[in-house]
């Protein structure tokens, strides 16, 4: 059993899991009792499942939550480093928009094809 910690709304939470394949949705609705996000289709198709994960829409119910779809910041002694980390990358995202490498913010899997598209 593996035991994680995230945060969540704000919030330092902890999460004990079995196996990291389990669904972002199934997590956060049974896990953590937070119940916004909801089963729809299954499939990523309705959008009932949707949740945001660094300012990115992600469908929850096919995300799986060992996954990280984007980078997660946690900031253990809340020493302000959470807040200097998420500042760089926006720099550094500017950087690569402004000398035409944009392309490379983009996650995509091994098959070269955009993870957003999913």
């Amino acid at each position: 059993m593996a035991t994680l910690q995230l945060r969540v709304n704000g919030s330092a939470r902890t999460v004990q899991l079995d196996d990291l394949d389990t669904p972002l949705l199934y997590v956060l609705r049974n896990a953590l009792d937070l119940t916004g996000a909801h089963f729809g289709c299954g499939l990523a198709q309705c959008g009932a499942c949707t949740v945001h994960v660094d300012g990115a829409a992600v469908r929850s119910c096919v995300t799986p939550f060992g996954e990280r779809p984007f980078r997660v910041h946690y900031d253990p002694t809340q020493d302000g480093a959470e807040v200097v980390n998420m500042v760089s990358d926006r720099v550094r995202a500017e950087l690569l928009r402004r000398i035409g490498l944009a392309d490379v913010l983009t996650p995509r899997d091994f098959t070269g094809q955009s993870k957003s598209a999913a």
